[in-house]
């Protein structure tokens, strides 16, 4: 994949000798705005862009994590409230574009965008208009934070906190299913009458496999192809996609195989504990798109941060490990005080 990120950011406005294309996760900015006053976050961010421009950097702001942090702002009661404004603030200015004088900030495609893109070069329809709307949000949040009054932006805000939860919540239900399968009494019915335990194990081998990677991604591909209004004309067709799905985005079919391997094992698994908050793994494997060996823009390899360990991990099944950087790590390289 020579260019997943061509939309909305295209080939030029990468500058001349960029070393690295960076994209921080949700908890890379909540980690770096812990504790600080929005004055300071400002300063803080300033500071980061100028290192990463001294160290050729050129940054980019997801729209699944500003999606993560819009979600917080619908509520002023919200417990992380403050901390996401001051997250998003940081974001809007570490991702700043040069190009737009008035503001406006760099972003990654969502990762619909970027399946259907490498898959069949066409992007969802009005994806490209929604992204805009989130840039100039982020854009708005940034000038006039902590005063987020304006009505339009209330209403965007508002529409993001309840598109986030209803995804949340589709997730959830999706995955109770899947749940009810791993139950070895479900389970038996597919792998013959044996004992509970050896039947999770069976289960659990299934999802490890090379046979379950192929059927999700194959479900995956035809999900996107009907996102872009395409028919998948043969087999072959078929098979090339799924081959090329799993070629450029290992790291969220790892990353699902770990979780429904450990749904497959462990008998008291709760998808709806409050502690775990395990619905957060629809936006980590929407993320975990942004890694891959072949990820480039205009020759500039991209990297992501995140101190997650289980991204870390399906990363590193993936073989694609060197990509992904801890915060820390990260700003120890361009020399972050």
């Amino acid at each position: 994949m020579n260019n997943p990120t061509s939309q909305p950011v295209s080939q030029h406005q990468i500058p001349h000798g960029t070393k690295r294309v960076i994209i921080f996760d949700t908890n890379a900015y909540r980690k770096i705005t812990a504790k600080t006053t929005l004055t300071d976050c400002r300063a803080k961010a300033l500071r980061l862009r100028q290192c990463e421009q001294a160290s050729r950097v050129f940054v980019l702001a997801s729209p699944t994590v500003i999606w993560e942090l819009a979600a917080h702002l619908a509520d002023s009661k919200d417990p992380g409230f403050e901390h996401c404004l001051n997250s998003l603030v940081v974001l809007g200015e570490h991702a700043v574009n040069p190009n737009k004088p008035q503001g406006g900030i760099n972003l990654f495609p969502d990762a619909d965008s970027t399946v259907c893109h490498e898959l069949f070069h066409l992007l969802p329809p009005k994806h490209e208009q929604g992204i805009q709307n989130l840039g100039s949000l982020v854009k708005y949040i940034v000038k006039n934070a902590p005063n987020i009054t304006d009505l339009t932006a209330r209403k965007n805000i508002n529409q993001i906190a309840t598109n986030v939860a209803a995804t949340e919540q589709q997730w959830l239900r999706l995955m109770q299913t899947v749940l009810v399968h791993c139950d070895p009494n479900v389970a038996k019915k597919f792998f013959g009458n044996t004992s509970d335990s050896k039947v999770r194990k069976q289960v659990r081998d299934f999802f490890a496999s090379r046979v379950f990677m192929n059927m999700w991604a194959k479900f995956m591909v035809e999900i996107h192809a009907a996102k872009v209004g395409k028919t998948i004309s043969s087999s072959d067709e078929l098979r090339d996609k799924v081959k090329a799905m799993l070629e450029a985005f290992p790291v969220p079919f790892h990353l699902m195989s770990v979780l429904l391997r450990k749904m497959a094992v462990d008998k008291s698994f709760n998808l709806s504990s409050p502690n775990k908050k395990r619905w957060n793994f629809v936006w980590d494997s929407q993320l975990a798109f942004s890694i891959g060996l072949s990820h480039e823009i205009a020759g500039s390899p991209v990297f992501f941060v995140t101190g997650d360990g289980e991204v870390r991990e399906a990363a590193k099944a993936a073989r694609c490990d060197n990509r992904v950087l801890s915060l820390d790590d990260y700003l120890r390289s361009i020399g972050f005080p």
